[in-house]
């Protein structure tokens, strides 16, 4: 939508589910460090959403990024939205608390190891500065 390339690399849905959907995601990790990170998220949608109105996301600047073709990963992309459902399964179950090694027992993680897997999701990066642009960009 915001760069002329031949793939479709958009995807839109409405807005207000998608937020509360997300909060029930959020709602459900069982994490040390979620509070921050969750608030910091759905504040920015909050405060930045018209929740009777539609999302997009347009994919392009960080499918740009990888080695596949644009619409191969489009593709994985829609993919991975219509199984929404397993997906989360799966990432809860990834995030569920572990026993502590020997390791961690003794040695006190850094903040930024423990915010490790919930950055992988996303959280923590909010901003309204768009900072890419695609190779092919004018």
């Amino acid at each position: 939508m915001i760069w002329t390339v031949p793939e479709h690399t958009a995807l839109t849905g409405r807005c207000g589910a998608g937020i509360d959907r997300l909060q029930q995601f959020l709602a459900c990790i069982d994490h040390p460090a979620i509070a921050p990170l969750r608030d910091e998220a759905l504040g920015f949608l909050n405060g930045h959403a018209d929740r009777n109105g539609h999302f997009v996301l347009e994919c392009a600047e960080i499918l740009d990024m990888g080695d596949a073709p644009l619409a191969e990963q489009a593709a994985n992309l829609l993919q991975g939205v219509q199984n929404i459902d397993a997906e989360i399964e799966a990432t809860l179950a990834r995030l569920a608390p572990k026993k502590k090694n020997c390791w961690e027992r003794v040695f006190t993680p850094s903040q930024e190891s423990i915010e490790a897997p919930l950055r992988e999701l996303g959280l923590g990066y909010w901003s309204d500065t768009l900072y890419y642009s695609p190779n092919d960009a004018p």
